[in-house]
C-alpha cells in the first residue's frame, strides 16, 4: 500500500511540474443486476419461503413504472448511483407534489 501512495505522489508531482501523466483505469466494481433483470426475478416471485407472486394490479403498475423509469434513464444497474432525478418511485411524475 505504501508503494501506492509513493507512485500517487510522484505522479502528481508529475502533473503538478507540467509533465504528461497517463490516468489509471477506474476499478470495475459490480454494482449488480439491471433494473430489467431484477424486474424479471420479482415477477416470478421470490425463491424465499413464502414468498408469492405479485398480484396483476402490483404488477401492472411496476410494469409502468418500469417502463417509464428505463425511458428516462436506461435500463441502469441496481447499484448505479444517478442523483436526484433517478429514483424509481416519483419517476413518472406519480406522487410527485
Amino acid at each position: 500500500m505504501l508503494q501506492g501512495n509513493v507512485r500517487a505522489y510522484d505522479l502528481l508531482l508529475d502533473r503538478q511540474a507540467g509533465k504528461i501523466v497517463t490516468t489509471p483505469a477506474r476499478p470495475s466494481v459490480d454494482k449488480g443486476p439491471k433494473l430489467s433483470e431484477a424486474f424479471t426475478a420479482w415477477k416470478a416471485g421470490g425463491s424465499a419461503k413464502g414468498a408469492k407472486k405479485p398480484g396483476q394490479g402490483a404488477l401492472r403498475e411496476a410494469e409502468h413504472a418500469v417502463r417509464r423509469f428505463r425511458e428516462w434513464h436506461g435500463d441502469l444497474h441496481l447499484g448505479h448511483r444517478q442523483g436526484k432525478g433517478a429514483r424509481l418511485s416519483g419517476c413518472a411524475g406519480e406522487g410527485a407534489h
